[in-house]
């Protein structure tokens, strides 16, 4: 079982990363591979042009570090995806690549070719880590409206979300009660859940 992490936050080993950290780490010992990508590392990434390209083959036409991404995208049994909140949504970086996903919308809504077509009805899961310095609620809806559609993209079943308000500066999310143990748990109960799903 191969669980991918995927961190939005330019702030690296910050609270989002963290959080992201621990619920890896959930996963591991539940006895997945994991992996995590830095979604800014990738810094010669291009935005989404919208050329049309995916509307005819399903694929992207821009060939550079997504064409890394891509598989990793592909193998994942489940996802774990964090980003701060960045005026009401992801980060940019984060974006960027969710952006570039618009190959597999094309595949699934125009083309209507199932994702993986030597396994069509494959199950895959995902959660949603975020953090954010605002202290009301509202602030995560524009995010998990993102990620939400993003999993409906990739054929990936939204289960769990955790979101942690009033969280700005590096280290303060150590100091949330609870917080590590919450998505440490998250990290091994998707591994449960995919488990319990056959894979």
């Amino acid at each position: 079982m191969y669980i991918l992490g995927l961190a939005g936050s330019p702030r690296r080993r910050a609270n989002t990363e963290t959080l992201l950290d621990e619920a890896l780490r959930g996963a591991a010992d539940g006895g997945a591979e994991t992996e995590k990508l830095i979604a800014s590392g990738f810094r010669n990434l291009r935005a989404c042009i919208n050329c049309g390209h995916c509307l005819k083959t399903g694929t992207c036409a821009v060939k550079d570090e997504m064409q890394d991404v891509y598989p990793k995208l592909d193998r994942a049994d489940g996802f774990i995806v964090a980003s701060p909140v960045y005026f009401m949504g992801v980060t940019s970086f984060l974006k960027s690549i969710i952006d570039r996903c618009q190959c597999y919308w094309s595949r699934k809504y125009v083309l209507h070719r199932p994702i993986f077509p030597d396994n069509p009805d494959r199950v895959r899961k995902g959660i949603f880590i975020s953090t954010g310095g605002f202290d009301k609620p509202i602030v995560f809806k524009g995010p998990k409206m993102t990620i939400r559609s993003t999993f409906d993209v990739l054929g990936v079943t939204y289960l769990d979300e955790y979101f942690a308000m009033s969280i700005e500066d590096r280290g303060d999310i150590l100091k949330r009660d609870g917080a590590m143990d919450t998505v440490y748990a998250l990290g091994k109960g998707l591994v449960e859940a995919l488990r319990a799903d056959g894979i």
